[in-house]
C-alpha cells in the first residue's frame, strides 16, 4: 500500500514539472508571436501550428538579408536535404538565432559537378550527392564538406 507522505510528494513533483512546461510553452508561444508579427510587419506570410509552437515561412534565396533584418537577429543554416535528385535540387532550412521554434526554408538547385559557371538559378554549395545502398532500398543524401 502507497503512504499518503509519498503519493503526495509525487504528485507535488508532477504539478511543478507541468507548470514548468506550460511556462515554456507560453514563453515559446509569446516568442513565435512576436516573430511571426515582425515577418508580416515586413510583408511576409508565415504559417503556425494553433498553439504558436512552431512558425514556418518559405523564402527566396534572396530574402534571407530581409529576414534577418526584420527578426533583428542573424540566421543559421539548420540543415540541408534532398528536396529532388533529378533535378538537383536541395531544400535549405534556416533557424534565427533568437527564435527557436521559427523555421525558414528555401530551395536552390546544385550545378553538376565539373561544370564551368552556374546556369541561372543554380548554386555552387560544398556538397555533393552521395547514394546510399540499404539491404532493400537506396537514398541519395547530401554530404557537405562543412
Amino acid at each position: 500500500m502507497v503512504s499518503a507522505k509519498l503519493f503526495q510528494d509525487a504528485f507535488k513533483r508532477l504539478r511543478d514539472e507541468n507548470q514548468e512546461t506550460l511556462l515554456r510553452r507560453v514563453k515559446k508561444a509569446r516568442q513565435n508571436a512576436d516573430a511571426k508579427a515582425k515577418l508580416e510587419a515586413a510583408g511576409f506570410c508565415p504559417t503556425a501550428d494553433g498553439q504558436l509552437q512552431y512558425v514556418n515561412l518559405k523564402i527566396d534565396r534572396t530574402e534571407a538579408a530581409k529576414v534577418r533584418k526584420a527578426l533583428g537577429c542573424p540566421l543559421k543554416v539548420d540543415s540541408r536535404s534532398v528536396w529532388n535528385e533529378e533535378e538537383r535540387k536541395v531544400k535549405v532550412n534556416l533557424t534565427p538565432v533568437n527564435y527557436d521554434g521559427v523555421s525558414l526554408y528555401f530551395f536552390v538547385i546544385v550545378p553538376k559537378p565539373g561544370r564551368g559557371r552556374p546556369k541561372k538559378g543554380e548554386v555552387r554549395m560544398p556538397c555533393k550527392f552521395v547514394k546510399v545502398r540499404q539491404k532493400a532500398y537506396t537514398y541519395t543524401t547530401l554530404q557537405c564538406e562543412r
